[in-house]
């Protein structure tokens, strides 16, 4: 299917139904908002403000809203007060998505929406993204996933639409690996302005490992020059009242699924980890062997549990996008 084809098959899925939307204002829960207000029978979009996002993320989510015209609740939630959280270990993504989509979900039915769904679209599915397993423990509905919707191409359809969305929706928390504080949230989300404001770097991430701070931006070009360096050093200087070290890397964005056209058979290897019993019973009738380490499909597609995929003959990206959402995997 080409792009409008799979927004068309996108608003089938959606037609007629009351439909509550997880939002951030991003690209891909922006969309989905835009096209239920269009098709659902009533429609919903619901945020949550967990403290660990900009400053300026909520604004940002009404504007959206707004200009969409889809009823928006938001719900005030202060993640400072879930120490399991604030650990900021390895399951905190997945610790704090379930928290958001928990309050998501009672906010829904108490709005008497019974069908809950969000923005994850097919190319989440190759990224190292423990939060899906929530979705697939509450029933959260993703028709972007089921259309075969690349990021790149929700973005694509947003910018043909002059649909505006927030490029930079992610959770502050993830710029960093020790223990979360309001402090280092801060200090980050600071940054983070500081380079939007004085270099136009409406995407931009700054993480911090060890007191070295990697500057990730969308403008990378621009700003490998030694008078702009000497410009994000002095700013950051100031801001942080010491003298640190930083790293200029780019962003790249617009995810997009890309196989290897070289080899003479399929191979793929996924950043994490598969739980093979659950993808068995996805897969049901379709499995020829298996064991407590792959499995072995009719059609000689094997899956193993650390990720890699692999076809005697080659597949399609349609074939390799038919299989993906059936795939389960672990924390």
């Amino acid at each position: 299917m080409n792009l409008n084809e799979k927004i068309d098959y996108v608003k089938e899925l959606i037609k007629d139904k009351k439909i509550a939307i997880a939002f951030s204002g991003g690209a891909d829960s922006t969309l989905l908002c835009y096209l239920a207000k269009q098709v659902a029978s009533e429609a919903i979009a619901i945020t949550v403000d967990n403290k660990l996002f900009s400053k300026d993320f909520i604004d940002n989510c009404k504007d959206i809203a707004n200009e969409i015209g889809i009823k928006h609740i938001i719900l005030e939630e202060d993640f400072y007060n879930q120490p399991d959280i604030l650990k900021n270990d390895s399951n905190r993504c997945f610790l704090c998505r379930n928290l958001m989509y928990t309050k998501i979900i009672e906010k829904a039915h108490e709005e008497d929406y019974s069908i809950i769904a969000d923005g994850n679209n097919i190319s989440d599915l190759v990224l190292d993204r423990p939060g899906i397993l929530v979705n697939y423990e509450n029933n959260i509905f993703s028709p972007f996933i089921e259309a075969k919707l690349e990021s790149y191409e929700i973005e694509e359809y947003l910018n043909q639409n002059n649909i505006s969305y927030s490029k930079s929706t992610t959770c502050l928390a993830t710029r960093f690996k020790d223990e979360i504080t309001k402090e280092k949230i801060a200090e980050i989300d600071s940054l983070e302005t500081l380079m939007y404001d004085n270099f136009n770097s409406e995407i931009v991430k700054v993480r911090v490992f060890d007191d070295e701070y990697i500057v990730e931006s969308e403008n990378f070009s621009e700003l490998n020059s030694e008078t702009s360096l000497n410009s994000i050093q002095e700013l950051f200087n100031d801001t942080l009242s010491r003298k640190v070290n930083f790293t200029l890397r780019e962003i790249k964005g617009n995810d997009k699924i890309i196989l290897d056209e070289k080899l003479d058979f399929f191979m793929y290897e996924l950043p994490y980890p598969i739980n093979i019993e659950n993808t068995k019973k996805q897969f049901e009738s379709r499995i020829d062997k298996s064991s407590a380490n792959a499995i072995i499909l009719k059609d000689e597609i094997a899956i193993t549990k650390k990720g890699l995929i692999t076809a005697r003959e080659k597949l399609t990206k349609e074939e390799f996008m038919d299989i993906l959402p059936l795939i389960r995997r672990n924390i």
